[in-house]
């Protein structure tokens, strides 16, 4: 995944890709990765994941961090009331999951448009979906 990021400065992830050598590939393309602290792992041993656990007690750092259940909804969504997780095992091959893939984001993306233009939120799509 670090191979195919080239715009955006940073990254958000949960307590999964809290590993130094995940933390030193997104150094090396010049990307800032910041994950919860997993605490199966203990106390960070490495320089890269004691900063990261640093940065998560700052303010800016913090605050993003804790808007990850925006985009945690949104997956949900997608993988759940939307289909797409049970879409994906009925598809073979790559191309064909990316036109899956595509097909649901495209139709979410769509309707929380609407809903955005009426004032409503848009976990609402599930709603709609159903």
């Amino acid at each position: 995944m670090l191979r195919e990021l080239r715009r955006d400065p940073s990254l958000l992830g949960d307590s999964a890709y809290d590993a130094e050598g995940l933390f030193q590939a997104a150094e090396e393309k010049g990307l800032l990765l910041l994950s919860g602290h997993n605490r199966r792992r203990g106390k960070p041993r490495g320089r890269r994941r004691g900063e990261n656990l640093r940065r998560l007690q700052r303010g800016a750092y913090r605050r993003l961090y804790r808007r990850r259940w925006e985009v945690e909804t949104v997956f949900g969504l997608l993988k759940g009331s939307l289909g797409l997780a049970a879409c994906l095992r009925r598809v073979r091959g790559l191309k064909a999951v990316s036109r899956q893939v595509t097909a649901v984001v495209t139709a979410f993306s769509f309707v929380a448009q609407v809903l955005a233009r009426e004032g409503l939120p848009p976990t609402w799509v599930a709603r709609v979906a159903a």
